[in-house]
């Protein structure tokens, strides 16, 4: 089974050196879903605008997709 390593990015940088088993990179994708969604509801009011990253590689280090997702309050008087 393929490991996977996820390096997040929410304003502190972790980098994954022990990685996740699983079968292959669609399971990589809901997994970095996940974990940025796990992110964003854990995350402290962070005013009205907020962006976390994921950045998923592969066994031999290669980046092989990023995931971001982003959170904005626009308010009007």
């Amino acid at each position: 089974m393929p490991r996977f390593f996820f390096d997040t990015f929410d304003g502190l940088v972790v980098f994954d050196d022990e990685g996740t088993d699983l079968p292959d990179r669609a399971a990589a994708r809901r997994h970095a879903h996940r974990a940025l969604s796990d992110m964003m509801q854990s995350a402290p009011d962070r005013g009205s605008s907020v962006q976390f990253r994921a950045d998923v590689r592969d066994a031999q280090n290669r980046r092989i997709m990023t995931a971001t997702i982003s959170f904005a309050i626009d308010e009007t008087d």
